[in-house]
């Protein structure tokens, strides 16, 4: 299921660039095998992005095309990841709190700052004006592309949660919490991935 989910973030960046031309097998394959060796090799933009660009370039991509694909990838996943661990996060901070030693109100606290940040991101997407960063510009994802992949992160990280819960021994530690911890944890692996 989650590298289902996973051929979905292709589908939406191709959508997203307005590059629809690539047939389906074509990026569910591509993205299949671009995911399949970037989880296993890492360094994801680089490992993944050279299998896109072998792949997508055949049916016109330019190496912007491709670096634009990656990029929202990469930024979509992020965003989803913070939105399911924010969303976790609040229904279980009491439980969560106690298990990991920390302030519950500290905890829901941050996750709706996230969600408040994450709204705003989808309200300028909504707008359809770019944001302007200094010299960097980024065009947002309408509400439609941010929803679809949303929905595709979610069951991305609640299918490999669900499967890492029903392995591990029983801890008393329910499934939604344990949600909020691996998403958390995934999100504190993707960062310390950031510098290299």
């Amino acid at each position: 299921l989650s590298y289902a989910a996973l051929v979905a973030y292709d589908f939406n960046a191709l959508a997203y660039i307005h590059r629809n031309k690539v047939p389906p097998v074509t990026v569910a394959m591509t993205a299949f095998s671009a995911y399949a060796v970037s989880n296993s090799v890492g360094f994801g933009p680089l490992s993944g992005g050279a299998i896109r660009y072998r792949v997508y370039t055949k049916f016109g991509l330019s190496p912007e095309d491709i670096a634009r694909i990656v990029a929202f990838v990469t930024f979509s996943f992020g965003i989803g990841l913070a939105t399911v661990t924010a969303l976790a996060v609040l229904p279980v901070a009491n439980h969560l709190g106690s298990a990991m030693g920390l302030d519950p109100l500290a905890l829901r606290t941050g996750a709706v700052v996230a969600l408040i940040l994450i709204a705003a991101l989808a309200w300028l997407g909504h707008r359809g004006k770019p944001l302007k960063l200094g010299k960097l510009t980024l065009t947002l994802p309408d509400t439609a592309t941010a929803a679809r992949q949303f929905l595709v992160t979610a069951l991305d990280i609640a299918a490999s949660a669900s499967v890492l819960y029903v392995l591990m021994p029983h801890t008393g530690l329910g499934w939604p919490s344990f949600l909020a911890i691996y998403a958390a944890a995934i999100a504190l692996g993707v960062l310390s991935h950031v510098p290299a």
